[in-house]
Formats: C-alpha cells, sequence, structure tokens
C-alpha cells in the first residue's frame, strides 16, 4: 500500500515521466534510479534512423481494471515509411511483462523479413525498464529472468 501511495504522489508530481505505477510496485528497488533517469531525461521526439537501419518501434499495454494486454510494434525505413504493422491479444499479463512479451514478438518477426541481414535494426520501446533489464540481465528480477533470456536468445538466433 505504501508504495502504491508513493506511486501516486510520484505521478502527480511527475505526470510526464513514464513511470507506470505496476513498474514501482513489481520492482521498487529499481524506481530510484528509473525515476532519475526519467525527470533528468526530457522526452524526445521521434527520429528516423539512419541510412541502412530500420526502426522498429514497439508498445504493450495493459487494461488496469481488466488486466487484459495487446502488444503492437511498426517497421519504419530511413524516409519514416511504415514497412509492416503487428498488433495482438496477448492475454492477462502486467504491463511489465506486455512489454518484454511485444519485444520479443518484434524480433522474431523481424527475423522473418528475408532482406533482415541486410539492415541493422534499432528496436525502440517508451519503458526504460524494459531496456534496462535487456541491456543488463543481470538487474532484472527474478520474475521475468526467463521472459528476458527468451528475449535475448532470439535476439542473438539461438532460437
Amino acid at each position: 500500500m505504501c508504495i502504491q501511495c508513493l506511486g501516486w504522489w510520484c505521478n502527480a508530481k511527475w505526470p510526464d515521466s513514464g513511470i507506470l505505477i505496476d513498474d514501482m510496485i513489481n520492482c521498487p528497488y529499481h524506481f530510484a534510479d528509473v525515476m532519475v533517469k526519467q525527470v533528468i531525461t526530457p522526452n524526445i521526439a521521434w527520429c528516423p534512423p539512419a541510412w541502412g537501419e530500420l526502426k522498429f518501434n514497439f508498445d504493450g499495454a495493459t487494461a488496469v481494471s481488466f488486466g487484459q494486454s495487446e502488444i503492437g510494434g511498426c517497421l519504419r525505413d530511413v524516409s519514416s515509411k511504415c514497412l509492416l504493422t503487428f498488433s495482438k491479444y496477448v492475454g492477462t499479463v502486467d504491463c511489465t511483462s506486455a512489454e518484454i512479451i511485444d519485444f520479443l514478438e518484434a524480433c522474431l518477426i523481424f527475423r522473418k523479413i528475408s532482406r533482415a541481414k541486410d539492415f541493422k535494426v534499432i528496436f525502440e520501446t517508451d519503458s526504460s525498464l524494459v531496456a534496462d533489464w535487456l541491456m543488463n540481465p543481470q538487474r532484472c528480477p527474478l520474475t521475468f529472468k526467463p521472459l528476458i533470456a527468451s528475449c535475448l536468445k532470439v535476439c542473438k538466433g539461438q532460437e
């Protein structure tokens, strides 16, 4: 209850921080680092990828009252042209799991593109928590380790 109240207070104090109360409850030890990064880092407009690169933006969403989650993403080229999109219902999962599942799905889709090896791909998410865990898996709590491990295997082409 204390963490939930703290989450509501932080969201009222910093409404543009992008930090979800669920993230604070699931990973309270990580909250301080994320809040500092979010407060210091201003929201930056989307930028297209460089020549020879593609950018895969993805986002997971969970309806708090129902717990139903959906994921989706968009792959764009240097001219910002949308090359493909996807969306998918993933069941009843928390918002953090939805973000991780979304990254996994984006990786699997990108691997199926016939010319994928000709491009460098940048995966972009609004979840600094998930991005941090993908870059530093040792920071990931046990609850999410299997999902993060699956993502890393797919990224490395081992699955």
